[in-house]
């Protein structure tokens, strides 16, 4: 079978290169693919680019901005006179273009710490007028809620993660949006992923804004009063790249799959980089020293980073930017290089251009295979929208009947047992089973007759991390633990494979926030660099399928595992056991009681 369609954008941080991006633009338009894309995340350049996509904007309006507007002049004070002196700057830099670095001297200097107000204005408007004129486009009526998020986009002169959220289900060329930032808590850094789950009424020009912020260039910008932030603080954001330069949903909020089939695909794009050594499995003096001006564990981010995008490699562009017109991958010819001409621009485009219509043409020729033990475990690996329209076709061959039938009963099973759930919510502020709750889990285990159909009824549940049904299971769990009688069976499997996924989840965050970072601490012992990653590698067996391990068995193996650390981690000054280690206090707090 074919591949499925590209349905997500994953936008790289690159600073100015990001200039390149109206290249990938032209190329899935022209080919018909961008009204397939549901979601676009991004990353510092990214992210700006990601807002103005997803609000709409076409490849004409988007190469507008690439090329027309001064990128230095986003920096621009918002005070008229520091303004006239930071443009006198740059118009003297002009005439020294001969000198080596004076244009970028000139361009910078004047505007160091930026506070961006400019950018964030751009954004914010083009944003608006793209998303107010798709819609207004539009052949069909909207609904009362598209008609809310546009009257919405009106009043407040802005568009949030919301509006798009509702949007982008009824307009195909309004996209869901992801983007993220580098905060600068107290007790250290954090990814945030501003999002329609997390900052659904937050202005996506201000989250752009905070992803694109560049230590040194750019002020840190703060924020306050978001969903995730305590009453009253304010905090401080740096750039997202910093963190997860290329945000790829599956890898930093990875959900339940249903199937081996995917119902669709992410087309990422990273930017092309000097070649450098092979990656150290250590921390460096200049990487400690980057961190260090940078508040953050970025050497060890970008090492884990680079790990987790291995098996995206053959849905990766790589945007060409070592040309036979110049080397424009380093941090002065790139990433800060503002003033880059119009005809480099276009350059540029041109050539990510062709590699993303190559990179689509493989894919068209390219074929995937599947192979089912049965044609029930073939049907039931279908998603809901490839199965219905094929069961249509199926319905009278009675090798297929009772699958179809299945398949049916559950949905209809599925939506009493969400209506159950929802009603029970707006009675108590605690979930408790009700009859009705009770009713449509008894129809449920009346249909798991088989292994196979149990199976597939458990991952049902959790599939997409339903809030109700997320709810649901996490209330069953305690019921459960309680119950003197018989349980579900489907309930019991359910919550069993919600467990598996937390380890997973926990396991990951381990690695990726703790474990990973120890690596490249400087100074780092070669004993515990070795521990270290003998404890990843044991962390990664846990969850391998051929163990077949239940929950309770992968908890007890992590706990096993994190006590290594805790019993063997050393001083990185005395090469001695340290008892008051943070890494070892901290690996304590992440073990399962």
């Amino acid at each position: 079978m074919n591949r499925p369609p590209i349905t997500e954008l994953v936008l790289s941080g690159g600073g100015a290169k990001g200039v390149a991006y109206s290249g990938f633009v032209d190329t899935l338009e022209t080919n018909g693919i961008m009204d397939n894309i549901r979601t676009i995340s991004g990353s510092s350049a990214g992210a700006i680019s990601a807002a103005l996509l997803a609000s709409g904007m076409n490849h004409a309006g988007f190469d507008r901005i690439s090329d027309d507007i001064p990128l230095i002049s986003l920096l621009d004070s918002t005070n008229a006179t520091v303004q006239k002196i930071q443009n006198g700057l740059s118009k003297l830099g002009e005439k020294l273009e001969k000198l080596p670095l004076a244009q970028l001297l000139c361009d910078l200097l004047p505007r160091l710490g930026s506070k961006g107000m400019p950018l964030e204005k751009l954004i914010r408007e083009e944003a608006c007028t793209s998303l107010l004129q798709r819609c207004k486009e539009h052949p069909e009526p909207l609904s009362e809620d598209a008609q809310q998020a546009v009257a919405n986009v009106e009043r407040n002169q802005y568009v949030t993660f919301a509006d798009l959220a509702v949007l982008s289900k009824e307009v195909p060329q309004i996209k869901s949006v992801e983007i993220t930032g580098t905060a600068m808590f107290e007790e250290g850094t954090q990814l945030v992923v501003f999002s329609a789950d997390l900052t659904p009424d937050m202005d996506i020009a201000v989250a752009a804004h905070i992803s694109a912020s560049l230590p040194v260039v750019f002020s840190q910008p703060t924020l306050q009063g978001q969903p995730f932030q305590a009453v009253g603080t304010t905090t401080a954001f740096a750039d997202g790249g910093i963190l997860n330069n290329t945000p790829v949903p599956a890898i930093y909020n990875p959900a339940t799959s249903m199937s081996p089939i995917p119902d669709g695909e992410p087309l990422i794009l990273v930017f092309e980089a000097q070649e450098s050594a092979q990656e150290s499995p250590r921390g460096t003096g200049i990487s400690a020293l980057i961190d260090r001006v940078l508040k953050a564990p970025h050497t060890a981010s970008s090492a884990w980073n680079a790990e987790q995008l291995k098996p995206f490699a053959d849905k990766t562009v790589v945007v060409p930017l070592i040309t036979d017109k110049g080397n424009y991958s380093g941090l002065v010819s790139g990433t800060i290089n503002f003033s880059m001409s119009k005809e480099t621009k276009n350059h540029l485009q041109e050539e990510l251009r062709k590699a993303v219509q190559t990179h689509v043409d493989e894919r068209n020729t390219t074929q995937q295979t599947f192979s089912f033990a049965s044609v029930e475990d073939a049907l039931l690996a279908l998603s809901d929208k490839d199965f219905e329209p094929l069961s249509i076709e199926l319905e009278g061959d009675e090798a297929c009947a009772e699958v179809i039938a299945f398949r049916r009963h559950t949905l209809l099973a599925l939506t009493q047992l969400k209506e159950a759930i929802q009603a029970a919510n707006e009675t108590s502020s605690k979930l408790e089973p009700t009859s009705q709750m009770q009713s449509a889990i008894w129809a449920l285990d009346q249909l798991a007759d088989q292994p196979g159909k149990l199976d597939w009824l458990a991952k049902r549940l959790n599939h997409g991390n339903d809030p109700d049904f997320m709810q649901f299971l996490q209330a069953a769990a305690e019921w459960d633990s309680g119950a003197t009688g018989a349980i579900s069976e489907v309930t019991r499997h359910a919550v069993e494979q919600m467990h598996l996924h937390d380890i997973g989840t926990r396991i990951h965050n381990v690695v990726q926030n703790v474990l990973n970072p120890a690596r490249f601490i400087g100074g780092q012992p070669d004993a515990n660099i070795k521990l270290i990653k003998g404890v990843i590698r044991d962390l990664q067996d846990v969850q391998d399928p051929k163990a077949s391990k239940n929950s309770l068995e992968q908890k007890i193996a992590f706990n096993n595992s994190l006590e290594r650390v805790i019993a063997n981690y050393r001083s990185r000054y005395t090469g001695m056991l340290d008892p008051e280690s943070t890494t070892r206090k901290t690996l304590r707090n992440m073990q399962f009681k």
